[in-house]
């Protein structure tokens, strides 16, 4: 039995980013025959979410999944949905907050869709460390450098979540600033983290 069979968390893939630079959704990208987004949901599937959560932008760039997708995973006893941002243009945190009022379980291991390349056995030592600490959030660090996209949250903190917006301070650093967090250190592969945000960073991303 895997050490997070037991802990029972809701899966978010972060995918509500303007992709300027990339010029498309990136969920749709391509890492070998499968997309950002399904590669992404699978990591959350193999480490035991029952409940996945794709966030999305208010108004999509594009359409990430088709119909027999999502019933792919409801046919394996998973509930799969999207959430839409509740408000615009208000960048990650209205991610959190939209997804965290939908999310079923009281722990979300939130991952954005742009970093293809971590490992699952990464966001389960991310998850055990969560469990372990009696923090509101966990975030991913590597050589001082915070991932709060690649982070366990507890999903709880929506009031904070909406004064923050509400007020126009949509830094996620002045959401962390404002809960207890426990932190991560990362000692791998720092290609784990790469972040695709263009054309030449999935040329670099994908390259044999």
């Amino acid at each position: 039995m895997s050490m997070t069979d037991n802990i029972k968390f809701t899966g978010i893939v972060l995918t509500g980013g303007k992709s300027k630079r990339m010029g498309r959704d990136k969920s749709l990208l391509k890492l070998g025959d499968k997309s950002f987004l399904e590669v992404q949901l699978e990591k959350l599937v193999k480490l035991n979410a029952k409940e996945l959560i794709i966030s999305e932008a208010s108004d999509p760039l594009e359409t990430p999944l088709e119909p027999d997708y999502f019933n792919y995973y409801r046919e394996k006893g998973i509930y799969i949905h999207e959430v839409k941002d509740k408000m615009a243009d208000k960048g990650p945190l209205a991610g959190l907050y939209s997804s965290f009022l939908e999310a079923k379980e009281d722990t979300a291991l939130v991952l954005s869709v742009d970093v293809p390349l971590v490992k699952a056995s990464t966001l389960k030592e991310l998850l055990i460390s969560h469990a372990k600490s009696k923090a509101m959030a966990t975030v991913l660090v590597h050589n001082k450098k915070y991932e709060p996209l690649i982070a366990v949250y507890d999903t709880g903190n929506t009031e904070i979540l909406k004064e923050l917006i509400d007020s126009e301070k949509l830094a996620i650093r002045a959401f962390l600033d404002r809960i207890k967090c426990n932190y991560y250190e990362f000692f791998g592969n720092e290609n784990e983290l790469l972040n695709c945000n263009s054309p030449d960073d999935l040329k670099s991303l994908t390259k044999p």
